[in-house]
């Protein structure tokens, strides 16, 4: 089985606000066996759909999503499943697995909270 792993961001009209998502994503290629991409709600490409598609082709079995939002809100709990589950109409043999939003992982939050005091004593 293949698996793909895909960073799931909201999407930006300024194409630098993907920056961060694209060096997220390739330093995951580092660690991920499989392929790694990245997709967009809305604003910048490629669409989930599309993503996936793309995955699919490629020989991806299984599609791990892991959303780049803070909480869970309006987006991951009623646009997400609506375009998760277009896909696994399209492609019924595929696994697609959703994670918990990045910002709602206990290691996350750790890491915010170094960032938060780190950045507090700059300067100190």
């Amino acid at each position: 089985m293949s698996t793909a792993l895909f960073f799931f961001a909201h999407g930006s009209r300024d194409a630098q606000w993907c920056a961060p998502v694209e060096r997220i994503a390739q330093r995951a290629r580092a660690e991920h066996a499989g392929a790694v991409r990245i997709a967009f709600l809305e604003h910048s490409e490629p669409s989930l759909a599309d993503a996936c598609d793309a995955a699919i082709a490629a020989g991806a079995s299984r599609i791990v999503v892991v959303p780049l939002f803070i909480a869970a809100g309006a987006h991951l709990r009623e646009d997400l499943p609506r375009l998760t589950a277009a896909v696994a109409r399209r492609h019924p043999g595929v696994e697609l697995r959703v994670a918990e939003a990045a910002g709602e992982a206990e290691i996350v939050q750790q890491a915010l909270v170094a960032f938060a005091t780190r950045a507090a004593s700059i300067g100190n």
